[in-house]
């Protein structure tokens, strides 16, 4: 046998071979798709009754109108049958199967639902109550008059302006409450903001519409509930200038916390620097500060305690009292700031080394701190280091001034602590001299604070304090309780 015709032989046995193995072969299964079994849902009769009640109501909607309380209560009530249906395979052949995809539509879109049903309830009331609302006190109402009158949620707001009828609307409500709706008048509470509005709405209910309705204030509401409640009305206060007053002289005197802080309003907060940056001209802000009192805390202490002292005392002593007074709020900040953290100061007084020429006076720096040789000059320039509020000519000779008194004390190796308006502007000067301060080794003692606030006080109260009497009163005649906890 040749070659060629060996090799033709076993390329046959292997095809025979394989022909063998793939005839032994199991057939592959053809893939089909996935049969689901479906188990039918079906209601049971509590949930068949459900469906019925919410049908009913869905249809008889439109008899009243539905306000946001009994909204939440319906999606309560059947929202455990929405569950139920919502996530199951309902049959096509179920014979609850359309009432079923009803329910969960209507009850998907239950806010649309409720609002179309409520405008109905409105066309439909306003139709049957035409004679009532075409004739209040010889008035006929508005179409968007009629629809506040009828509308009926659980909390309604109406927007209006002076002269649109507000008066009137209100005693349409009134009527239609009492004819329309069976409301006893003695049920109805009618409230106003001021006296004036109730008499008026009182006399239009009452008096042109027979309806023995009384309009009454807030303040006259709490005072019938209290008199009811007790037995007697109370004493009302009249006078709140007095009682703030009386408050400050028998609590906060006895508080040291609290004296501190007013203390501290007194100081910083009573009268604001003004801003430079905000005016055109020195004068203009000159006429801003110019009715603030300069006087610096110390000062107003020091007259508390000379007070004190006997006149004979004062004799003896040859006791002066030099009544301090800066020349800008900034200053009095700044000199209120270290009296109140016990930093002993001399204000503008003369520089120890002679400086005068031709060209300067006698150098006075701002402030001197005598228990460490400290200097501080207050600088009223703005970040820039300019003064665009003064003249061209004023603005170049405040400027070299500043340059040579930072001469002078380089050339006497004294040490000067420097700040400036644009701090106040920005609410850190304080802040910025605490730091200064301290970094140059000046030493913090607190006051006291309950002896600077009694003497101050009493010497000086309907001066010092009426201001500040005057702003509480405003405070509590504007307070508004409605939302505290978020506003303060």
């Amino acid at each position: 046998m040749g070659l060629l015709t060996r090799i033709a032989k076993r390329i046959v046995d292997w095809l025979e071979i394989g022909d063998s193995a793939t005839e032994e072969r199991p057939p592959v299964p053809t893939p089909s798709l996935r049969q689901e079994k479906v188990i039918p849902f079906t209601l049971d009769e509590e949930q068949k009754t459900q469906l019925e009640h919410f049908d009913n109501y869905v249809a008889n909607m439109p008899l009243h109108y539905i306000g946001s309380k009994e909204k939440s209560v319906v999606k309560q009530r059947w929202a455990a049958l929405y569950r139920a249906t919502n996530s199951k395979h309902i049959a096509r052949t179920y014979e609850l199967y359309d009432q079923i995809r009803q329910f969960l539509g209507n009850y998907q879109h239950l806010d649309d639902l409720i609002a179309s049903s409520n405008k109905e309830f409105i066309r439909n009331e306003i139709h049957r109550c035409e004679a009532l609302l075409s004739d209040i006190d010889g008035k006929s109402l508005d179409e968007q008059q009629r629809t506040v009158v009828v509308t009926d949620d659980d909390r309604n707001l109406a927007i209006a302006g002076a002269g649109c009828g507000k008066t009137l609307t209100i005693a349409a409500k009134v009527k239609y409450l009492c004819d329309m709706k069976d409301v006893a008048p003695e049920d109805i509470l009618l409230i106003a903001f001021t006296r004036k509005s109730a008499q008026e709405m009182t006399e239009r209910i009452h008096g042109k519409l027979g309806l023995p309705v009384q309009a009454t204030t807030f303040h006259k509401l709490g005072l019938d509930i209290i008199a009811k409640a007790e037995g007697k009305r109370p004493d009302v206060l009249d006078d709140l200038q007095e009682f703030v007053s009386d408050y400050f002289e028998k609590e906060i005197v006895n508080d040291q916390k609290t004296a501190q802080r007013l203390l501290t309003f007194f100081a910083y907060y009573i009268h604001t620097p003004a801003d430079m940056d905000n005016f055109t001209s020195l004068g203009a802000a000159y006429a801003y500060e110019k009715a603030a009192d300069m006087e610096t805390l110390r000062s107003r202490y020091a007259q508390a305690q000379y007070v004190k002292t006997a006149a004979s005392e004062r004799g003896a002593e040859r006791q002066t009292l030099k009544n301090e007074r800066v020349k800008s709020l900034e200053e009095v900040q700044i000199a209120n700031f270290l009296f109140l953290h016990g930093v002993n100061y001399e204000y503008e007084r003369q520089y120890p080394f002679e400086t005068g020429d031709e060209q300067h006076r006698s150098y006075h720096p701002d402030f001197y701190l005598p228990d460490y040789d400290i200097y501080i000059e207050h600088f009223g320039v703005n970040r820039d280091g300019k003064l665009p509020w003064l003249s061209p000519i004023e603005e170049k000779k405040y400027i070299e001034g500043m340059v040579w008194k930072r001469s002078v004390h380089k050339e006497h190796g004294t040490t000067l602590l420097e700040t400036y308006s644009y701090l106040s502007s920005e609410g850190t000067l304080l802040t910025t001299l605490k730091e200064l301060l301290l970094k140059n080794g000046v030493v913090f003692h607190q006051p006291d604070f309950m002896d600077i606030f009694n003497s101050v006080y009493e010497t000086q109260s309907n001066k010092y304090f009426s201001e500040f009497i005057k702003l509480c009163c405003s405070f509590i005649t504007l307070y508004k309780p409605a939302d505290t906890a978020r506003r303060i």
